[in-house]
C-alpha cells in the first residue's frame, strides 16, 4: 500500500494553516500490518484562552482495490488560571561593558562630584535667536 496523501489542518480562534505532511513520512510504502508515524511540532502559547482542532487526513492506495481514507482529529483547549513569565534584562553599552561596571564621567563643571540632575531651559523664538 502506498501512502498518497496526508494533510493536517489546524484552526484555532485566531490562525488557521493547512500542511500537507507527506514529506515526512519516512516510507510512504507499507505492507499489511505495518504502520508508520510522523511527528510535528508547534509552539502553543499557553497563557492565551483557545481552543485548537486539529485535522488529519490520510490516504492510500492498496496494490488492486479502492484507495483507502481516514480522518481523525483531536482538539487543544488552554485555560490559562495564571501565566507567569520569566524576563531576564542584560544592559550592555556598545562595546559589551555591563552597565554596572560602566564609569561615570568626571566633567569640570562638577568639581568632582557625580551629577545627578540635568537642566535643560529651552527659549521659545526664531532661529535667529538662538
Amino acid at each position: 500500500m502506498d501512502i498518497t496523501d496526508l494533510m493536517r489542518r489546524r484552526e484555532g480562534e485566531t490562525s488557521i494553516s493547512t500542511e500537507n505532511l507527506l514529506f515526512l513520512v519516512g516510507d510512504t510504502t507499507l505492507d499489511i500490518g505495518d504502520m508508520t508515524v510522523v511527528r510535528e511540532e508547534e509552539i502553543i502559547d499557553f497563557c492565551v484562552r483557545e481552543e485548537i482542532v486539529t485535522t488529519v487526513e490520510a490516504k492510500a492506495d492498496p496494490p488492486e482495490g479502492k484507495t483507502c481514507f481516514d480522518i481523525d482529529n483531536y482538539v487543544i483547549t488552554t485555560d490559562p488560571k495564571e501565566c507567569r513569565v520569566d524576563v531576564s534584562i542584560t544592559c550592555m553599552d556598545e562595546e559589551g561593558t555591563d552597565c554596572d561596571e560602566i564609569t561615570v564621567p568626571t566633567f569640570k563643571c562638577n568639581e568632582g562630584e557625580v551629577p545627578d540632575v540635568l537642566t535643560f531651559s529651552y527659549v521659545g523664538g526664531g532661529c535667529g535667536q538662538s
